[in-house]
């Protein structure tokens, strides 16, 4: 069974993949995998055969066996570009950022100019909160791909990280023009609009990201504190209830509840949320403190005076 008979079958599951046959794609990946286990047990030394392994066992999600495949490919051919990067997209599938980076820029160090490495190695100084690193690579990567609208997108969202908003927006207009729904592209604008206190404009981009996607809790988080900073305290509450129905684990949007709902003269409803934060985790000094204000607003003072206690006794200086 020769090498080009094996690249056929991995061809043609891609091809399925692309056509979201998931099942056919799969099957078509395992008779590549008996073709290209056959080519190395006549030639256990070919390079880009365990390259070509590794990749079809990352798409049947075996991540650990691809990258066994993958430092078996790099150890017979160090110059092996593709088995690198390979390498990185699967620690990086693995939530391994440090490995992912380690292993892109190996890829960078052959080829400077590789924009999957780039944009990937991105992702993981990001995700690593080197947002500094994270810019250079989305910049060099948009220098050399400027259509590609991920790129762009993330140097967006790494410029707001950085406070450099009205880069940000210049990025996000970049993303938009490759595509108009990009409903990311338009909240990070509304967020951007918000740090520069633009506040009509980011009501408007942000009504346009809840258009395209309305499911988007953290969207509807955006909307609220867009809201709340122009006293539109009631459509702010509503949009913050809307996001913690599609994220419910929300603490920090529990809170920003709890305290609209005291703002709005509702103490027993605030005290309600801010207990419910307080099950959640128990040394949330935010909730306790909202317990305590709540319990003083409702003519509880004894109950809020303990509350309070709690809270000095967690934080003294508070």
């Amino acid at each position: 069974m020769n090498f080009l008979y094996a690249r056929a079958w991995y061809s043609k599951a891609l091809a399925l993949l692309n056509l979201k046959n998931q099942i056919g794609a799969e099957k078509n990946f395992e008779k590549a995998l008996e073709a290209f286990d056959a080519v190395l047990k006549v030639n256990p030394e070919n390079s880009v055969a365990w390259q070509y392994r590794g990749n079809i066992l990352r798409y049947l999600e075996r991540p650990e066996e691809a990258l066994q495949a993958f430092e078996k490919a790099l150890d017979y051919d160090p110059e092996n570009i593709p088995a690198q990067y390979f390498k990185g997209l699967t620690f990086g599938y693995l939530n391994l950022p440090e490995q992912a980076l380690e292993a892109f820029n190996g890829v960078l160090g052959k080829d400077e100019k590789h924009i999957g490495a780039l944009y990937y190695s991105g992702l993981a100084l990001k995700q690593l909160s080197r947002d500094k690193e994270a810019l250079q690579a989305f910049t060099r990567a948009s220098e050399l791909n400027p259509e590609n609208l991920k790129i762009w997108y993330y140097r967006g969202t790494t410029l707001s990280v950085l406070g450099r908003n009205e880069e940000a927006l210049e990025a996000y207009g970049k993303t938009l023009k490759l595509e108009p729904s990009h409903s990311g592209a338009w909240e990070g604008e509304a967020k951007s609009y918000l740090a520069l206190g633009r506040r009509r404009e980011a009501l408007r981009t942000c009504e346009k990201a809840l258009e395209l996607e309305p499911a988007s809790a953290a969207a509807w988080e955006t909307q609220g504190r867009i809201l709340e900073s122009i006293g539109r305290k009631e459509e702010a509450l509503s949009a913050f209830e809307k996001s913690l129905i599609l994220e419910p684990g929300n603490v920090k949007n529990r809170l920003e509840k709890g305290r609209l709902l005291g703002q709005l003269g509702r103490p027993q409803k605030a005290l309600d949320v801010f207990e419910s934060v307080l099950e959640l985790d128990n040394s949330i000094i935010e909730a306790k403190a909202g317990k305590g204000k709540a319990l003083l607003a409702l003519g509880r003072y004894q109950e809020s005076l303990d509350a309070f206690r709690k809270v000095l006794e967690t934080e003294p200086l508070s």
